[in-house]
């Protein structure tokens, strides 16, 4: 893969995937010794989080494999921004790497002017899907996603959602259901983020809550949530027992927590080439596979063009579902 590459354009929203820059791509000749210590990865998320463990087990992986150690490095804060902007501003030595996501990448910088915005960034690989999933409390009326729909229908706009901001991953896929299943029911953002939104769907506060499964199963297995539906296939229907994929009731939802590991622009060619296959081992391991199975994760590995072409069309969903939310907002 080529890490010099021009930022991937998306021409019918005209908006940009930065997934490289090109200047400053050296010739292979820094991987014979790479890597020369321990590698520094940063998580732009705060520990103990539902995605800190994903990226702490995930470095700890890959070191394993190139043969080193991992000083993880939590950046917490500005929706993401600042852990991307560490990752992104490091030398392009393959030293400092780092745990991103879509929202960091892509649709901070469709939103502000960002220090790392023109700097580009080398994809290293796609690691793991998290899926959103619609939850209720344990006494809600709705045990089913007909059911909830069909309230929605009869009371346009009195059912609430709750979700943690108007351009995070969960409002995207609360918008979504809006527009596909027809319905209107009223957004209540929580800035205290998800973990304070579950608490008020479990209180009868507000009638539901989108969020990612990973961190709720403990709450669903002890009977405090309900899950009726996610946005996996219906494989993952066996990780929340008596939900459905929204995909088997004819919506089409793809949303959820997208996690990959990037560097700077600019690395080694010699030096990319060699984190690429190392972390293509991690990712398609039994072990990595076994880790996501307990957490709620599900395995995700993509490289080269075909992960260029998935962020390109994320480029163009993320733009398309920011109009909504400015439409919906409006």
């Amino acid at each position: 893969m080529n890490t010099g590459r021009a930022a991937i354009a998306v021409a019918a929203v005209s908006l940009i995937a930065l997934t490289g820059c090109i200047s400053g791509k050296g010739g292979g000749s820094g991987a014979a010794n790479y890597p020369d210590g321990a590698l520094n990865y940063i998580i732009p998320y705060s520990p103990g989080g539902s995605s800190d463990p994903a990226g702490r087990e995930f470095s700890r992986m890959l070191a394993e494999e190139l043969g080193t150690t991992v000083v993880n490095q939590n950046l917490p804060g500005g929706d993401e921004t600042i852990g991307t902007s560490a990752i992104l501003s490091a030398e392009p030595d393959g030293m400092t790497l780092g745990f991103a996501a879509p929202s960091g990448l892509i649709i901070q910088p469709m939103l502000k002017d960002l220090a790392y915005e023109d700097k580009g960034y080398t994809p290293i690989s796609k690691l793991a899907f998290v899926p959103n999933a619609l939850l209720v409390g344990k006494d809600s009326p709705y045990r089913t996603l007909d059911e909830f729909i069909a309230a929605a229908k009869d009371k346009p706009g009195e059912l609430t959602i709750g979700t943690t901001s108007n351009t995070s991953s969960n409002t995207f896929t609360a918008y979504a259901l809006e527009q596909q299943a027809d319905i209107a029911v009223t957004m209540v953002p929580f800035t205290g983020g998800a973990g304070e939104a579950v608490l008020a769907a479990i209180s009868g506060e507000i009638d539901a809550v989108v969020a990612a499964t990973s961190a709720q199963l403990g709450l669903i297995e002890a009977g405090d949530l309900v899950a009726l539906a996610h946005t996996a296939t219906p494989e993952y229907n066996k990780v929340l027992p008596g939900a459905v994929s929204f995909e088997e009731a004819g919506l089409d939802i793809p949303l959820g927590g997208h996690y990959l590991t990037v560097a700077p622009a600019g690395l080694d060619e010699g030096v990319e080439q060699k984190l690429v296959q190392a972390s293509k081992k991690v990712v398609e391991s039994a072990a990595w596979a076994k880790w996501c199975e307990n957490n709620g994760f599900l395995p995700d590995p993509m490289a080269g063009t075909e992960l260029d072409e998935w962020l390109a069309q994320q480029t163009k969903l993320s733009a398309d579902m920011l109009e909504r939310a400015k439409s919906r907002t409006n």
